[in-house]
């Protein structure tokens, strides 16, 4: 038996928490939040952005770098350089929910979890196979949800579908998001 279309999701754990906690609680108390399609909150609603570049998260910047790079290695076995062209927050209130939908013009996106309980809203993704979902025989879940940790740190292929569940909780949940693109010759 083959499994042919793989995709690799990269969950971790960020090393350093502390430095990159105190940078986003500055951007966080600076943010005027928009409201994205009456689901969600987040810092621009044009995601042209890059908090990264704009408040100079030197550490959170450091951070993904390292673990972009872990990501990559573990499959293309060679160092690619890559920048970070957009970046921005988000804010889940109680009821709040993020659409299912995809940055397919980057080439890895990520989010990190400044501020949660685990309850607050897992994210999902959806099979990118979507005849498989119409299929009887195969029992392959249709999506599948990771809860959201503090501090932690999940890169995926852009093109992969994904959303976030609805916060049921009195807990706010914030991450920050962002987008990769490698340099081509």
């Amino acid at each position: 038996m083959l499994e042919l279309f793989p995709t690799k999701v990269y969950l971790n754990n960020v090393v350093a928490f502390k430095e990159i906690q105190e940078e986003l609680k500055v951007v966080a108390d600076d943010m005027e939040w928009q409201n994205l399609w009456d689901t969600h909150l987040i810092s621009d609603d044009s995601f042209r952005d890059n908090l990264i570049k704009q408040y100079n998260l030197t550490a959170f910047e450091a951070e993904v770098r390292s673990q972009v790079r872990d990501y990559i290695t573990q499959w293309q076995k060679t160092d690619l350089e890559f920048d970070v062209v957009t970046s921005w927050m988000t804010k889940f209130n109680k009821g709040m929910y993020g659409v299912c939908h995809e940055h397919g013009w980057s080439d890895i996106s990520g989010v990190y979890y400044y501020q949660t309980n685990g309850e607050d809203g897992d994210i999902y993704f959806q099979t990118p196979v979507l005849a498989q979902t119409t299929c009887f025989w195969d029992s392959t879940p249709n999506t599948v949800s990771f809860p959201p940790c503090p501090g932690g740190i999940i890169l995926f292929p852009g093109w992969l579908r994904h959303g976030v569940h609805s916060n049921t909780t009195d807990h706010t949940r914030m991450s920050v998001s962002f987008n990769i693109t490698f340099k081509r010759s």
